[in-house]
């Protein structure tokens, strides 16, 4: 039987799922093919915010739990808000940002400044198109802070090197591994499974099905205040 998967996250992330991806391939028989976008795969590794446009066709299956405290084994992850200096205030400088369909880069960033009394409105924005872009553009001085997913930090640690963590923000929902509502639901038992169990110390669980509510309540809210 053919597949047809989609990933969209950082590098360490794809890498991490491609690799639990082809385990649960094998195991079941399956021929995996690329997708055209998310919306269009049967299995899709994606950020919590389109994935939660995605429930009228997709819902939550799978994710891993890394082993670090911070995750208390549950499938959830913070915004590590980066600096090159420690005493940088959130309100301050320019903020680097991986792109506006991004939920720990950017919708998750500006609740997090509401909530710490900062209009996001006011400070300057540059766009970079990944976490690992963003990272460099900090690193080199063209930005001053920057929100970035804490499973990308803690699966490389070198990229945040000569930078520091000046607040966290969270946890979140992790993004999930999103499912196709077509997929008969025998062989959504049989991927679930076979995701199950440890790769490298990470731990995948099944989600859920109200796993990215959070996400959506301040999708909904487009963060207009500081309880958004």
């Amino acid at each position: 039987m053919h597949l047809a998967v989609s990933s969209g996250l950082s590098k360490p992330q794809n890498r991490l799922f491609d690799r639990r991806l082809a385990h649960a391939a094998k195991e079941l028989g399956l021929v995996l093919t690329g997708a055209s976008g998310p919306e269009q795969a049967d299995l899709a590794y994606v950020c919590g915010l389109p994935a939660s446009r995605m429930l009228s066709t997709h819902f939550p299956l799978v994710a891993p739990v890394l082993p670090t405290s911070r995750y208390q084994h549950q499938p959830w992850y913070f915004v590590d808000v980066l600096a090159r200096d420690a005493e940088t205030g959130l309100g301050t400088g320019r903020w680097a940002y991986n792109q506006t369909s991004s939920f720990s880069g950017w919708l998750a960033v500006h609740h997090g400044l509401r909530l710490h009394h900062v209009d996001p409105e006011q400070l300057e924005w540059v766009e970079t198109g990944s976490h690992a872009y963003s990272l460099s553009v900090l690193r080199r001085g063209d930005a001053d802070l920057a929100g970035v997913d804490s499973m990308i930090l803690d699966l490389d640690s070198q990229l945040a090197q000569d930078l520091i963590v000046i607040d966290s923000w969270g946890p979140w929902p992790t993004p999930p591994v999103m499912a196709a509502r077509s997929l008969d639901p025998g062989l959504v038992e049989e991927l679930a499974s076979a995701f199950l169990g440890t790769d490298e110390a990470i731990t995948w669980v099944t989600l859920d099905p109200g796993h990215l509510e959070p996400i959506q309540v301040v999708a909904g809210s487009a963060v207009t205040s500081a309880g958004g």
